[in-house]
């Protein structure tokens, strides 16, 4: 659902100066195999490294130059949020929760529904400009160093709770 699949047809059109370059790191615990071999077949297993399920994320976060997160669909994302505020610029699709943010920060790009494969294609080689990805990732830092980003769950929750007790209180009427 994370759309590594997508991510990689992207990476394979990349142009070759670009692409010499350039290595996609796939974190997470699904099982690698099914993109080991799209990573194969489309010839660019020598550009991606698969480093499974990872506890150290805001280290990886810092180390990347960009997020590649086409999903097919995700409630809430928070792997945006946490890659804007450590200054990683973000390609994400619009299916995905946080999303908002990414358009906010002016930290990336949102690709819209219907997906189009060109255009994530063309963002990832634009998104690989070293002048915009420095441009996003301050835009990215700056807004994450804003108090009320932190405050995001509480409000949430403060939302849920007054609705519930507007709720509770019209029963009792």
């Amino acid at each position: 659902t994370k759309g590594l699949d997508r991510a990689l047809i992207a990476l394979s059109h990349l142009p070759p100066t670009v692409l010499t370059t350039t290595h996609l790191v796939v974190v997470g615990q699904d099982q690698a195999g099914p993109y080991q071999r799209q990573a194969h077949k489309l010839q660019i297993a020598d550009r991606v490294r698969f480093l499974g399920g990872r506890t150290d994320i805001p280290e990886l976060l810092a180390a990347g130059d960009l997020l590649v997160h086409p999903t097919y669909m995700e409630n809430i994302g928070t792997i945006l949020l946490e890659a804007i505020a450590s200054g990683l610029p973000v390609i994400a699709t619009d299916v995905c929760g946080f999303t908002s943010h990414i358009i906010q920060a002016n930290a990336g790009r949102v690709l819209p529904s219907p997906f189009d494969q060109d255009q994530l294609n063309q963002e990832l080689t634009a998104a690989l400009d070293p002048g915009k990805q420095a441009l996003w990732s301050a835009n990215g830092i700056r807004y994450g160093a804003n108090p009320s980003f932190y405050r995001m769950s509480a409000n949430a929750v403060d939302a849920i709770e007054s609705l519930v007790d507007h709720r509770q209180n019209n029963r009792k009427d």
